[in-house]
C-alpha cells in the first residue's frame, strides 16, 4: 500500500501557519529504502538516501485540500531502491512522509524517474503554501503544438516564443493559402478589391447599392421602364412554341408532288426535298429572302437580335 502522511510536527506547523497568517514554508523531498510503515510520530526518514529541491508542486484538482509536490531524478543517479519519502520544510523539519509498497526500482544510466509525494491538508484555503526551490522544472511531456496561423511550440523545458503567420496582402487574394491567418488590413483589402470590382463597370453616380436604390426610388418612369423592358422578352416557352409551328408549317408544304421534292427516304412514305438552306452568316444577317431557315439558325438568328 502506498500513502503519505502530515508528520505530528507538520499538523502543529500547519495548525500555526493558519492561525498567525503566515506560510508554511517547503524546499526539500528526501528518499529512503526503510521498511518502517509511518504513522505520524516520525521526525526524519528510517534510512535517508538522498534529498533534493522541490522540482514541481501544485494542487490535485479531483481532491479537496490535497497538493503535489516532486522531484526529479536524472538518468546518471541511482541506484536506488525507494520505499520512503520524506518532506521537509524550511526549518529542515520533516512535515510529512510517504510509504511506498511495492519499492520503486530507480537504475543507473538507463532512465530517469519523477518522485512524487500527494499529502492532504486540513484546510488548504485557508493555508498558504510556499514552496523554496530554485530547480523548478516543467516536465517534458508538457508541450505546446502550434498552428493554424501560429508558429512556434515545442517542449515546456524552457522559454516558448508563439507567433502569428500572417498571409501577405497577395496571398490574401489569392485565397490559396490555408495555414495562415488574415489580419484585419488584408480582409479590408480583400473586400475593398471585391466592391471595386462588381463597381467598375458602373459610372460614378451609381456605383453603390445605395446610389442604384436611390436612383430607383426617385424614378417611378425608369423602374415602369425596366419592368416593361423585361416583361416584353420572348420566354422559353414561346419561342419553342413558335419553332414548332414553323417546322409544322414547313413540313405541311413540301408534300411529295411538290416541284421541289427531289427524292424519297427508303421507306417510301417520308417527302424529303434538297432546298437551299442558309448559313449562319445569313442567318445573323437577315438579309436574304429566298434562303430556307432551320430551327437552328431560327435560334441564331433571335439570338443575334437579343430578343
Amino acid at each position: 500500500m502506498t500513502f503519505a502522511i502530515l508528520t505530528n510536527t507538520g499538523r502543529n506547523k500547519e495548525v500555526a501557519a493558519m492561525a498567525q497568517g503566515t506560510a508554511l514554508s517547503i524546499t526539500e523531498i528526501a528518499w529512503g529504502d526503510g521498511e518502517r510503515v509511518p504513522s505520524g510520530g516520525e521526525v526524519s526518514l528510517q534510512n535517508e538516501q538522498g534529498r533534493k529541491e522541490i522540482n514541481n508542486s501544485g494542487t490535485v484538482d479531483d481532491t479537496p485540500n490535497s497538493a503535489f509536490f516532486e522531484i526529479f531524478l536524472d538518468e546518471t543517479e541511482g541506484p536506488f531502491i525507494i520505499r520512503e519519502l520524506g518532506l521537509f520544510d524550511v526549518d529542515g523539519d520533516m512535515i510529512a512522509v510517504a510509504h511506498y509498497d511495492p519499492a520503486v526500482n530507480k537504475p543507473l544510466n538507463t532512465t530517469s524517474l519523477v518522485l512524487s509525494m500527494r499529502i492532504v491538508f486540513s484546510d488548504l484555503e485557508n493555508l498558504v503554501l510556499n514552496v523554496q526551490s530554485n530547480s523548478l522544472y516543467v516536465s517534458a511531456e508538457r508541450t505546446i503544438i502550434a498552428g493554424n496561423g501560429l508558429a512556434g511550440g515545442g517542449a515546456l523545458d524552457g522559454d516558448v516564443t508563439l507567433s502569428v503567420d500572417f498571409a501577405s496582402e497577395a496571398e490574401a487574394t489569392a485565397g490559396l493559402e490555408g495555414a495562415k491567418a488574415s489580419s484585419p488590413l488584408t480582409v479590408a483589402a480583400q473586400i475593398t478589391r471585391a466592391i471595386d470590382a462588381l463597381a467598375g463597370g458602373a459610372p460614378g453616380a451609381l456605383d453603390t447599392l445605395k446610389e442604384l436604390a436611390d436612383a430607383l426610388a426617385g424614378n417611378d418612369d425608369a423602374v415602369t421602364a425596366l419592368t416593361a423592358g423585361l416583361a416584353g422578352k420572348v420566354s422559353q416557352a414561346t419561342y419553342d412554341t413558335a419553332i414548332a409551328t414553323i417546322n409544322s408549317s414547313l413540313a405541311a408544304k413540301l408534300t411529295a408532288t411538290s416541284p421541289l421534292n427531289a427524292s424519297r427516304l427508303a421507306s417510301g412514305t417520308v417527302p424529303y426535298a434538297r432546298l437551299p438552306r442558309a448559313t449562319e452568316d445569313q442567318a445573323k444577317a437577315g438579309t436574304d429572302s429566298i434562303t430556307l431557315m432551320t430551327p437552328y439558325r431560327t435560334k441564331q438568328a433571335i439570338d443575334t437580335a437579343g430578343i
